[in-house]
């Protein structure tokens, strides 16, 4: 379980620069955390996938959005996911690229996509 902190404004950030947003980890491993406005939309993403020692942890948030950009005063909370293991992507496949070659042919290759490339002969 993590146990990541609520807190509401208004902030007046000339005085309060940094807001701490304490989180708490059942074990070693990686946290994921951000900070969501009352509607529930994503602000700041503070941690992607950091790894961590088990218990209680500090972040700082310095008041503005992913793109810098000073949010309002008002009310905010923070949301994290904790993994134990790293997380991973596997590649599958990838979607809208031409087949080689872009039509389908007797041994079964090609095919599905080639409207979506570039001219290919």
């Amino acid at each position: 379980m993590i146990v990541a902190a609520a807190w509401s404004g208004p902030f007046v950030f000339a005085q309060t620069p940094e807001i701490p947003v304490a989180y708490s980890v059942p074990a070693e491993g990686f946290v994921s955390l951000g900070v969501y406005n009352a509607d529930g939309q994503l602000v700041r993403s503070l941690l992607s996938a950091k790894p961590v020692k088990e218990g209680n942890g500090v972040v700082t948030w310095d008041g503005t959005s992913d793109l810098g950009v000073p949010q309002a005063a008002g009310s905010y909370s923070s949301k994290a996911i904790f993994f134990r293991e790293k997380p991973k992507a596997d590649y599958v496949m990838t979607v809208g690229k031409s087949g080689k070659p872009p039509y389908r042919i007797p041994d079964g290759t090609g095919d599905w996509g080639g409207n979506l490339g570039g001219p290919a002969a």
